[in-house]
């Protein structure tokens, strides 16, 4: 729809871009809110986990995105470093740095699942932002629908990857949005009834595997493997692996929320 913003000084500003700085931004100072909620915290030290994760988020998005349109970048290699363009993955960039910051925690000693459970709703709340850029970007769109459905979008000539008709199409970035934002809601109110350490980021990996399995039925930029979509398999992995976390399969470590004081135990 509106790919770039505006051109400060003949520099392209990217709405993709934009999105995904403020998902930055307003995703660790909630993640900050929730550590603080739950006890003495160096929101420093909470902050830097978080911008751990966005690197880490980044990079599994953009590994995703180029995977996914394998045949452009194979022929444009130096486009794969054109972040501002857009291109990223939703799954990419949850399963990714999910898996580092467990991994760089548990060599720590630290309780890893006790991190994940503060970020679970930020992550949330940046994807439901990060969807925003993907209406103004012209990325992630639905398929066309009929003309008198309520919640539709109509995306101008030279949309950046919308192709013809151009609509009324479902608006599948906004259900999504919706949706991440029920989820993290609930998730912000569960919190503070944890009773293991975990539970946070797998009712976050279940819920989004249900939403992105659903949401994939309104979406038209989808790749098929055998009966259902590429992010539909993904999504029921997810949803798999979260339900059996939920149900105590890989254990139930009591909460221990010490991490939140840093690796030197300071806390504000």
């Amino acid at each position: 729809m509106h790919p770039i913003l505006f051109k400060p000084f003949g520099f392209a500003i990217y709405s993709y871009s934009l999105a995904l700085l403020v998902a930055f931004i307003v995703g660790i100072a909630l993640a900050v809110k929730i550590a603080r909620s739950r006890g003495p915290t160096d929101a420093e030290f909470v902050q830097e986990v978080g911008m751990m994760g966005v690197i880490w988020g980044l990079l599994g998005g953009r590994v995703g995105w180029v995977l996914w349109e394998f045949g452009y970048y194979s022929s444009n290699p130096m486009e794969i470093f054109n972040l501002r363009a857009g291109g990223m993955t939703i799954l990419g960039g949850i399963v990714v740095p999910i898996i580092a910051l467990f991994i760089y925690f548990k060599r720590k000693g630290c309780g890893a699942r006790d991190v994940l459970d503060v970020y679970a709703a930020p992550l949330l709340l940046g994807m439901a932002i990060g969807r925003f850029g993907c209406i103004l970007h012209g990325c992630c769109f639905g398929k066309v629908c009929d003309p008198h459905f309520p919640l539709s979008l109509t995306y101008p000539d030279g949309s950046l990857t919308v192709p013809p008709p151009l609509g009324p199409r479902y608006a599948s970035q906004f259900f999504e949005t919706v949706a991440d934002l029920a989820l993290m809601a609930f998730i912000i109110w569960f919190i503070p009834r944890l009773k293991f350490a975990g539970q946070g980021i797998f009712i976050m990996l279940s819920g989004y595997g249900v939403i992105r399995f659903f949401n994939e039925m309104t979406r038209d930029d989808i790749k098929y493997i055998g009966p259902i979509t590429l992010a539909q398999w993904v999504a029921l992995g997810m949803f798999a692996f979260g339900v059996l976390g939920l149900l105590g399969v890989w254990g139930k470590p009591p909460i221990d929320n010490t991490w939140q004081k840093g690796f030197d135990g300071k806390a504000d």
